[in-house]
């Protein structure tokens, strides 16, 4: 337990990496980053267009875009990295 100059003085910042949460209704939001939005909409769109008789022309068009959105999503959101707790001497 810190003390309590430490406790007023010192701030913990934390960021983590969650599990993505089930969606298991209409109503709820997927647990993914707002910049992951348009590759979801647009590989579920892939996946559906020949379930749902999209024409060839569209369904190509579709799937040009997920593959798209999928790799700048890819490229974008890359973070390997150890964790590391330290504390932050400078105050």
């Amino acid at each position: 337990t810190p003390d309590a100059t430490t406790q007023s003085n010192l701030e913990l910042h934390l960021i983590a990496q969650m599990p993505i949460n089930d969606i298991s209704t209409a109503g709820e939001l997927p647990d993914f980053p707002n910049e992951w939005m348009n590759c979801l909409v647009w590989n579920l769109a892939d996946q559906l267009s020949l379930e749902y008789g999209v024409p060839m022309n569209t369904r190509q068009e579709i799937a040009l875009r997920a593959s798209n959105y999928k790799d700048k999503m890819v490229d974008w959101d890359v973070e390997v990295a150890s964790t590391f707790f330290s504390p932050d001497m400078t105050r």
